[in-house]
């Protein structure tokens, strides 16, 4: 039988916990035999996780998460926050006893404690694009903080996006990327000094283009380094940035302060947009899709936008209320039946 470790004791605070850097990758062997020990838990609870209530399948949506991690060390990591999670020695090489009832469901509640942090600390908030995440426990950021070892701290961002967007409209030459369309706004400007002789970018007269009011769009949100108050990220956006971390080992460099308010992370722009974050925008697409849980999250706030909290249970109300706590929806909660 495979013992499960004793609950760690952790400190009472995230001070000092976010820190991270220089994940260590596994020897062959070790990434092996974790590998194998990882899809023999996933492959067992999939197999039993019947429950429609969830609206998801936990056990798919760890799996998915992992295998689009973005390299072998962001695969490592991962693993080595799973295990810790699950309460298991990471470099173990007993099989798992699922025979062994205690053994099943302290696995079984495990999966769901870590499926659950990962969506309400990350792809939540990520996909809802709001201005707080919920607030994650201390004990479970300390488990992704050993999985990374080391040291890095997170810089909040001030409000850039009126810079962020004339920057990215000088790259694009004022056009819509996908449509083509000329920014309105700056078709009014030129009209306005240059009559019927106004030419756009290309020197081509603008009279009698297709004009829009362009916006400039986050590959990742700004919201997930949007400094309070205080001019400092909460908690809850070092969760996001730290887990963010663990699925493309060391990308957070390019969420720093204001970096992501620069055109490298926007679809509208002197600079291309960066490959690794479309990459990882691209593989967040795929795990929400593929799990189920993009669409899990769309009908979470659908129920909020239009039909409230329902008397037969079947609102997620718990995530709601964080989301709502939390300063990520406005007006009030109402109930119909």
């Amino acid at each position: 039988m495979t013992p499960l470790l004793p609950q760690r004791r952790h400190q009472s605070s995230l001070e000092g916990i976010i820190n991270f850097s220089g994940p260590k990758p596994f020897a062959v062997d070790e990434r092996a035999g974790a590998r194998r020990r990882f899809y023999d838990i996933i492959n067992h609870f999939d197999t039993t996780d019947n429950d429609k209530r969830v609206g998801y399948r936990r056990p798919r949506f760890v799996r998915y998460t992992y295998e689009y991690s973005r390299s072998e060390l962001s695969q490592d990591t991962f693993l080595r926050a799973f295990f810790e999670f699950m309460k298991l020695d990471v470099a173990g090489e007993e099989d798992i006893d699922f025979l062994d009832e205690d053994v099943e469901n302290q696995l079984g509640k495990n999966l769901i404690t870590f499926a659950d942090f990962l969506l309400d600390n990350f792809f939540l908030p990520l996909k809802a694009s709001g201005r707080h995440t919920p607030q994650p426990s201390p004990a479970h950021l300390s488990a992704i903080q050993r999985a990374q070892g080391g040291i890095h701290e997170f810089t909040g961002t001030p409000d850039r996006i009126s810079v962020l967007r004339g920057s990215c409209l000088v790259r694009d030459r004022h056009r819509c990327v996908i449509s083509r369309k000329f920014d309105q706004q700056e078709a009014i400007i030129r009209l306005t000094q240059d009559g019927n002789n106004a030419q756009d970018d290309e020197g081509n007269l603008l009279r009698g283009q297709l004009s829009m009011i362009l916006e400039v769009a986050h590959i990742l949100p700004h919201s997930l380094t949007q400094a309070n108050a205080n001019c400092l990220l909460d908690d809850s956006k070092k969760a996001a940035l730290m887990i963010l971390n663990m699925f493309d080992c060391n990308v957070s460099h390019l969420m720093d302060g204001n970096n992501i308010d620069r055109p490298f992370n926007a679809m509208s722009l002197t600079q291309p947009p960066s490959p690794r974050l479309l990459a990882i925008h691209h593989a967040i697409a795929h795990i929400l899709h593929l799990s189920g849980v993009g669409e899990y999250i769309d009908n979470i706030l659908r129920d909020m936008e239009e039909t409230g909290v329902q008397e037969d249970g079947s609102t997620e109300l718990g995530r709601i209320m964080k989301l709502r706590l939390g300063g990520w929806l406005g007006g009030a909660v109402g109930a119909y039946g």
